[in-house]
């Protein structure tokens, strides 16, 4: 993969994510946040050293950090409105988890 190929995947892949993120509004926090948790963990292993065969590309390093603490920040604001101990919210997370068990 070239560099600009990565770049493009980058940039994608967070349009991507951010046009989820803008939709949680119209849906229920609760079953989509593991969702939103997964997406922002997929782009920490793209934008960092997840891949192997990922191109270097020390000029970009500091705007994909920057993207990832925007992803972050407003998973966390849905975060703040949710009842981690609320059953429905239990039970969306424990699905997400219970396909790695």
């Amino acid at each position: 993969m070239t560099s600009e190929a990565y770049t493009d995947l980058i940039n994608q892949i967070y349009s991507l994510i951010n046009s989820e993120l803008e939709a949680v509004e119209s849906k229920d926090i609760a079953e989509v946040y593991p969702k939103l948790v997964v997406m922002y963990e997929f782009f920490r292993l793209l934008r960092g050293e997840g891949f192997d065969m990922r191109p270097q590309t020390p000029e970009s390093q500091n705007r994909y950090y920057e993207m990832e603490d925007q992803i972050k920040q407003k998973i966390n604001n849905f975060r703040e409105k949710l009842d981690l101990s609320d059953e429905k919210t239990k039970h969306y997370l424990d699905q997400m988890i219970s396909s790695f068990r």
